[in-house]
């Protein structure tokens, strides 16, 4: 598993003195993680901020909502990475980006633990999609209240938390 080095996150922070750093355990040991995946620097995640509200995606056969996130390849910028899922899970673009905090996060699983750096940005919405989204995409929707009550992973409700308290 390849992790991020010290200088990636010192550049990611550098210019953001107050940036939160939040650290999650989560118990996943009913489940066993498959580690035959590509290896990847961390995760990244997104709040969206324009006139339709939070973008949120469900996974088919999922019952919740989450928000938008994805891995950060081993040779991809954090911002880069948040574009390319807002395009390949949304079908939006975004506009600027805005870092709001960092989640040290350990899923521990019944055969292994990960440990990944987690991202965390507000974005503008550049550009919202002009029809449906393809077949096996997630489905994405956009919410502006009782977020509350459509998302209940931990991690997505302190993302908000973070990036949307003005």
């Amino acid at each position: 598993m390849e992790l991020p080095t010290a200088d990636e996150i010192d550049e990611l922070a550098s210019d953001r003195p107050a940036l939160l750093v939040r650290r999650f355990d989560l118990d996943l040991r009913d489940r066993r993680m498959d580690l035959n995946y590509a290896p990847c620097k961390g995760e990244v995640l997104f709040v969206t901020e324009g006139v339709r509200g939070v973008a949120l995606v469900k996974m088919k056969g999922a019952v919740i909502w989450t928000l938008p996130s994805g891995r950060i390849e081993a040779n991809d910028a954090p911002e880069a990475t948040a574009r390319r899922i807002a395009k390949e899970r949304c079908g939006i673009r975004l506009g600027e980006l805005d870092l709001r905090a960092l989640y040290d996060v350990t899923r521990h699983y019944e055969n292994v633990s990960v440990k990944r750096l987690l991202v965390v940005y507000r974005a503008k919405v550049e550009d919202y999609p002009s029809g449906a989204h393809e077949d096996g995409h997630p489905q994405c929707v956009f919410h502006s209240a009782d977020l509350e009550e459509l998302v209940f992973e931990g991690i997505d409700s302190q993302a908000i938390a973070d990036c949307l308290e003005k």
